[in-house]
C-alpha cells in the first residue's frame, strides 16, 4: 500500500510541476524558468540523497546519469514552451508518448514485439493525430501555433524517451537516489549556464534592462514587484514538485513492483490536463479529447510492458 500511495503522489507531483512550468513560461522565458527551478530541485534531491545513505554512481553509470540530466532539461524546456503556447489536453499526452522510446530501444535490441506493445503503438500514433487535429482555435493562448505546439510536444516526447532510456541504464548501479542527484546536478549546471550565456548575448545585442532581466511581467511599482515575486515562487514550485516526484518514485520502487509503480506514476498527464481544464478553463474538441485519451492509454500500455 505504501508503494502505491508513493507512486500516485509522484504522479500528482509531476503533473503539478508540468502545469506550473507551463504557467510560468507564459510570463517569463523558459530559459529562466529552468535556471531557477532546476537548482531548487537539486537542493531537494540532495536532501533525499543524504537521508537515503546512498552515493553517486560511478563509471559509465555516472556518465549515463549526467547525460540523462541534459536530456531532462531539453525535454522540460520544450514541454513548458508547448504548455505555454497550446492546450495541456493535447500537449501532455503527446509529450508523455516518450515512454515508448525505451520500449522501442528494447525491441531494436532483440526484445519481442507483443500484442500489448503493438496495441500501444497504434493507440499512441492514432491518439497523436487525433489530439493534434485542428489545434489552431480561437481560445488558444496568444501567439499559439498548432503546428509549433505539436512539434514541441513531439520533441519533448523524444527527449523524454532518451531521458528514460538513460535512467534505466544508470539505475542498474542500484544507486537510484544517487542517479537522480547526478542528473539533477547536470540539469542545474546546464540550465544556469545556458541562462548566463543568454544574458551575455542579449546584452551584447543591446537588449533592454527588462529583457536582460528576463522578466516578461507587465506592471511597475508594488504591483509589478508582487507579480514578479509570485512568478519566482511559481518557478521554485516547479523545481520542488519535480524533486518530490522523483523522490516519491524512487521510494515507491522499494515498496512495490516497478511495473506497477511506473504505470501509476505515468498518470501524471491526467493531473496536468485536469489543472488546465479547472484553472485555465481550456476547452477542447471532442476528437481532441478522444485522441488525448487514446495517446495516454498507449503510454500506460507501453509503461506496463517495459
Amino acid at each position: 500500500m505504501v508503494g502505491l500511495v508513493l507512486a500516485l503522489t509522484a504522479a500528482l507531483s509531476w503533473g503539478v510541476s508540468d502545469f506550473l512550468g507551463g504557467l510560468a513560461t507564459r510570463d517569463s522565458p523558459v530559459i529562466r524558468v529552468l535556471a531557477v527551478s532546476q537548482p531548487v530541485g537539486l537542493a531537494g534531491c540532495s536532501v533525499a540523497l543524504l537521508a537515503s545513505g546512498q552515493s553517486l554512481p560511478s563509471g559509465w553509470h555516472l556518465v549515463q546519469a549526467l547525460a540523462a540530466g541534459l536530456a531532462a532539461v531539453l525535454a522540460l524546456g520544450m514541454l513548458y514552451l508547448a504548455l505555454a503556447r497550446g492546450k495541456a489536453v493535447i500537449v501532455a499526452p503527446v509529450a508523455a508518448v516518450g515512454a515508448a522510446v525505451p520500449v522501442a530501444v528494447g525491441i531494436a535490441l532483440g526484445d519481442p514485439v507483443t500484442v500489448v506493445t503493438g496495441t500501444a503503438t497504434v493507440l499512441a500514433l492514432a491518439g497523436i493525430v487525433a489530439a493534434s487535429w485542428e489545434t489552431d482555435e480561437p481560445d488558444a493562448p496568444p501567439g499559439a501555433s498548432g503546428a509549433a505546439t505539436v512539434a514541441l510536444s513531439l520533441g519533448a516526447a523524444l527527449a523524454t524517451g532518451l531521458y528514460l532510456t538513460l535512467i534505466d541504464l544508470a539505475s542498474e548501479s542500484g544507486q537510484y537516489f544517487g542517479v537522480v542527484e547526478a542528473l539533477r546536478l547536470a540539469a542545474s549546471v546546464s540550465a544556469v549556464g545556458a541562462f548566463l550565456c543568454w544574458r551575455v548575448i542579449l546584452r551584447r545585442r543591446g537588449g533592454t534592462t527588462r529583457q536582460v532581466a528576463a522578466w516578461h511581467v507587465d506592471g511597475d511599482g508594488l504591483v509589478g514587484v508582487a507579480r514578479r515575486r509570485a512568478l519566482l515562487l511559481t518557478m521554485a514550485g516547479v523545481g520542488l514538485t519535480d524533486a518530490a516526484a522523483e523522490i516519491c518514485y524512487a521510494w515507491a520502487s522499494t515498496h512495490a513492483a516497478l511495473s506497477v509503480v511506473a504505470v501509476l506514476a505515468g498518470l501524471y498527464p491526467v493531473v496536468t490536463v485536469a489543472l488546465s481544464l479547472l484553472v485555465l478553463r481550456q476547452r477542447i474538441r471532442l476528437v481532441q479529447g478522444i485522441g488525448a485519451a487514446a495517446a495516454l492509454t498507449g503510454v500506460l500500455l507501453f509503461t506496463a510492458s517495459s
